[in-house]
């Protein structure tokens, strides 16, 4: 059974003297059934992307680096602290004496083995996402019965403007 409330009475002067006045009533109507609306929308969602290089292996020898840096260091400190026809001399034994320590300062060759370096990063995918984007609504009035589609889902009673 519909429920009738009186909603507000709007006056509207006519050509003639007379005025009209037109009443608008609303009745909540009991909604005799509820269907949810569903569609598929695509969707941009954000997701880890990884992938995996190999990188071979290779031998280290760390007497190679530190005996250059000696040789380096040797032949300036050589080279500053001479003077004259000797310089080119000491520079060069400098160089060589310097090179010689830094080889037994330098550790032993080793290998470094063959592994997997893993990269990773952002990336994007499209998903259809589910959603429900409005209701279909049956009710009946006057002996009638009557389907309506609404956004919102309308609970018990639906309002109809009369």
């Amino acid at each position: 059974m519909p429920i009738e409330i009186l909603q507000g009475v709007q006056e509207t002067a006519a050509t003639s003297v007379a005025a009209v006045t037109v009443a608008t009533t609303i009745q909540m109507v009991p909604v005799e059934h509820v269907e949810p609306i569903f569609e598929n929308t695509p969707v941009m969602v954000q997701k880890q992307i990884c992938h995996q290089s190999p990188m071979v292996g290779h031998v280290v020898n760390p007497k190679e680096t530190t005996g250059l840096i000696g040789a380096l260091l040797g032949g300036a400190l050589a080279s500053n602290s001479s003077a004259g026809e000797f310089r080119p001399f000491a520079t060069t034994m400098g160089a060589i004496i310097g090179s010689r320590i830094g080889q037994n300062v330098g550790g032993s060759p080793y290998v470094v083995p063959e592994h997997t370096y893993t990269h990773c990063g952002i990336g994007y995918e499209n998903k259809a996402v589910t959603k429900i984007t409005g209701y279909r609504v049956r009710y009946k009035l006057d002996g009638r019965t009557y389907e309506v589609r609404t956004r919102n889902h309308p609970g018990k009673y639906i309002q109809l403007e009369r």
